[in-house]
C-alpha cells in the first residue's frame, strides 16, 4: 500500500494556482496534468493506495483510491466545472473516497503537485483509519430557520453555503396536493383560518445533511440525504416572493444558487436553474416550473381580501418576515461514509419512505460501475431497470414481480457463476450484496468475495435486465439465456 501526496492547486503557468479542491471532493476525483506526473500516476497508483491532499502546502484531506487511473475525459463534471481546470485527454484522474481533516489534524508538508508522502506516510495511514473505522461516525443536530438575525438558530441561507441534492436521490417529486398542504400550513401559521390572529412559530420537519464539504477557505456544501422537497419548496417560495415583490430589501439580496442537483445527472440541474436563475417559469414539462405555478395560485388564494364579505389586509412585509424568521426545521448532520450515512438515515426517518435494500442496491451499483468512468448514463441506464419492472407489472395488471426477487436470482446467478462458498446460498439477499460492494469498493473485504476483486466488470445491467425479462411474461426483449 503506496501513500501518495496530490495537490489540488491548478494553474496553466505554474503561478497563482487556483484550488480546485472543492472539485475534488464534490466528485470524489483526484487528477494531475504535468508529463511526469501523469506518467507515474498511469504507472504506480493502484487501487487500495492512500492518498493526501494538499492545499498549497497543507495536508487538508485523505483518501483511499478506489478507481484505476484514466483519462479525465471518461469522467462526466458539469460543464461550468469543466472551465476551471483542462478537461483534456492528457489529465489522468482517479475515483478516491476522501475524507476531510479537522483543524488539530492538518499538517504542512513541501512535497510537490504529485509525490510518494515518504516519512509522513505512517502519519497519513494512522489518518486514513481513525476516519474509517467502524466507530467514526458522529452524529449533530441544530435548530434552523430560513433566513434568521434574532435569536441563536441557525439559518439555512447562510453566505458561505451551498445544498447539494446528490445523484442518488429520488427526483424532486411534490405535486400539486404537497404544494396546496404546504402553503395553507404557512398561511394557517401566520394568520389563523379566520386571518386575525397573531402569526406562530411553525415546525415544518427534520432534514439529514452530510458533513460539510469546503469548497475553499471560506465557503462550503452539504449534500442533503434527507429533505429535498422540502428545501426545494422553500426555495421555490423564496423565488416566487422575490419576484412578486421586487423592491424588498431582503428579497432584493437574496442570490438563487445555494440550491443545486445531482439529480439524473444533469437534466435535473438544468430544470432547477432554468427556474431559479433563468426566470423560465411557463414551462409545462418542468416540475420546479409547475410547481412555482402552483405555489403563486395558492398564495393568491390565501392573499385574497375578500374574506366572507369582510375586508382582510394582508401585510407582505410580515409575511415575508414571518417566512424568514418564524418557519423552524432540526437539522441532523451525519459525519460518516455514504454507506453508514444511509443507514444512519433510514434509523432516524420516521415521516418519510425509508430507502429499502433495492434503493441502496441502485446507488452502490451506480458507485461500482462509475469506477471506471462518471458516466452520465450509468444512473439512468441503472433506473430503467426499476422502470421496465414497474412497466411489466403495469401491461399485466398487477405486482407479478418486484426488484427483491430479481436480486434474488442475482445472487444465486453471481454464486454459480463464480463458484462462491456454498455458505453464501443461505445468505440473506440484502446482507450479499451489502458485503459484496463493500468487497469491490475497497471498503471492508468479506470472507467469500475476495476472490471477486480481480474480476472487470463483474457486475452488468444487462445482465440483470435479461433476468427482468425471463421473469415477466410482458417483458419487451425476447427470451434469451443469460451469458
Amino acid at each position: 500500500m503506496n501513500v501518495w501526496k496530490i495537490a489540488s492547486r491548478w494553474s496553466d503557468t505554474g503561478t497563482k494556482a487556483s484550488s480546485i479542491l472543492d472539485l475534488f471532493r464534490k466528485y470524489g476525483i483526484v487528477f494531475v496534468g504535468t508529463n511526469k506526473a501523469t506518467g507515474r500516476v498511469k504507472n504506480e497508483v493502484k487501487v487500495g493506495d492512500i492518498i493526501a491532499i494538499s492545499d498549497g502546502k497543507k495536508i487538508v484531506s485523505v483518501g483511499k483510491v478506489i478507481g484505476e487511473p484514466i483519462v479525465i475525459t471518461h469522467f462526466e463534471f458539469q460543464e461550468e466545472d469543466k472551465n476551471r481546470f483542462h478537461y483534456e485527454d492528457w489529465v489522468i484522474g482517479f475515483k478516491v473516497e476522501i475524507y476531510n481533516l479537522n483543524q488539530d489534524e492538518i499538517f504542512e508538508t513541501k512535497f510537490g503537485a504529485f509525490h510518494s508522502m515518504g516519512k509522513f506516510s505512517e502519519r497519513v495511514k494512522k489518518l486514513f483509519q481513525s476516519k474509517t473505522s467502524d466507530s467514526s461516525f458522529s452524529i449533530d443536530s441544530y435548530t434552523y430557520t430560513v433566513l434568521n438575525n434574532q435569536t441563536n438558530a441557525k439559518s439555512l441561507l447562510q453566505n458561505d453555503i451551498k445544498y447539494l441534492i446528490p445523484v442518488y436521490q429520488r427526483p424532486y417529486s411534490w405535486n400539486e396536493a404537497e404544494i396546496e398542504t404546504f402553503i395553507n400550513d404557512i398561511f394557517f401559521s401566520f394568520w389563523g383560518n379566520e386571518k386575525n390572529t397573531e402569526p406562530e412559530p411553525m415546525f415544518i420537519g427534520t432534514m439529514q445533511l452530510s458533513e460539510k464539504k469546503y469548497n475553499n477557505k471560506t465557503s462550503f456544501y452539504q449534500e442533503v440525504i434527507d429533505g429535498q422537497q422540502r428545501i426545494t419548496t422553500i426555495t421555490l417560495l423564496l423565488k416566487f416572493l422575490a419576484m412578486q415583490y421586487p423592491a424588498h430589501t431582503t428579497l432584493q439580496n437574496l442570490q438563487f444558487d445555494w440550491l443545486l442537483t445531482d439529480v439524473n445527472r444533469g437534466q435535473q440541474y438544468k430544470n432547477l436553474q432554468a427556474v431559479l436563475i433563468d426566470n423560465e417559469i411557463d414551462s409545462p414539462l418542468n416540475k420546479y416550473a409547475q410547481n412555482y405555478n402552483h405555489i403563486a395560485e395558492f398564495f393568491k388564494h390565501n392573499t385574497n381580501n375578500e374574506e366572507n364579505d369582510v375586508k382582510v389586509e394582508f401585510d407582505e412585509n410580515k409575511f415575508i418576515d414571518f417566512v424568514f424568521n418564524s418557519l423552524y426545521f432540526v437539522v441532523i448532520e451525519t459525519k460518516a461514509g455514504l454507506s453508514k450515512t444511509l443507514k444512519i438515515f433510514n434509523t432516524i426517518n420516521t415521516a418519510g419512505l425509508d430507502l429499502n435494500n433495492t434503493d441502496i442496491f441502485k446507488i452502490r451499483l451506480y458507485e461500482y460501475l462509475s469506477l471506471k468512468g462518471d458516466n452520465k448514463e450509468i444512473f439512468e441506464s441503472i433506473d430503467k431497470l426499476y422502470e421496465k419492472i414497474a412497466n411489466n407489472n403495469s401491461q399485466i395488471g398487477k405486482q407479478f414481480t418486484d426488484m427483491n426477487q430479481i436480486l434474488s436470482i442475482y445472487k444465486f446467478y453471481l454464486i454459480s457463476k463464480h463458484n462462491l462458498n456454498n455458505a453464501l446460498w443461505r445468505m440473506g439477499t440484502g446482507t450479499f450484496f451489502e458485503q459484496l460492494f463493500d468487497t469491490l469498493l475497497n471498503i471492508k473485504e468479506w470472507d467469500g468475495f475476495a476472490n471477486l476483486k480481480g474480476i472487470s466488470n463483474l457486475l452488468k445491467i444487462e445482465t440483470i435486465d435479461k433476468i427482468i425479462c425471463q421473469v415477466s411474461p410482458r417483458c419487451t426483449i425476447p427470451f434469451k439465456a443469460i451469458a
